[in-house]
């Protein structure tokens, strides 16, 4: 049986626009400040710095701010990113060298590690159980658009 034309738009329309809406629940968001930070970023994990201002992004091989260096974002009033399985195993340093931010402490340490994040982890070293998920927590909005996607793909 074949369906018509309406239906077949309507039905990529609407599984298109659910589509923008989905985002991986491992991504690495960090904010640019004048502060060291340091992560650990699993090889199904996208990286992502982000900041207001003027800022750019270096790749070095080395902790500090001297020599070296490999740019990865030019000097600009906008974000950068890396996607999932972009960083090698290994560590790694990131700085911006806009002025003298990365001698203010503007760095991250990257620890890229193969494999994914463990779903939850519990620590039992004292009597308080913590646990600690990198899962980003569903949303009703998030809910209902897997619901609708389940229920178009049903009938599209």
């Amino acid at each position: 049986m074949m369906k018509n034309n309406n239906t077949f738009l309507i039905c990529f329309l609407l599984l298109s626009f659910m589509n923008a809406f989905f985002v991986s629940a491992a991504d690495q968001v960090i904010t640019w400040k004048k502060e060291a930070q340091e992560i650990d970023l699993y090889s199904d994990e996208a990286l992502k710095i982000q900041w207001t201002g003027t800022h750019d992004v270096w790749l070095h091989d080395a902790a500090g701010c001297a020599g070296g260096g490999q740019q990865m974002a030019p000097e600009a009033d906008s974000n950068w990113s890396a996607t999932a399985g972009a960083v090698p195993v290994g560590t790694h340093y990131l700085s911006c060298r806009v002025g003298t931010h990365c001698q203010e402490g503007m760095t991250l340490k990257v620890t890229s590690i193969a494999g994914s994040r463990p779903a939850a982890t519990t620590d039992t070293t004292d009597t308080t159980t913590t646990t600690t998920s990198s899962a980003k927590k569903s949303t009703p909005f998030a809910t209902g658009f897997a619901v609708l996607a389940a229920v178009s793909a049903l009938f599209c």
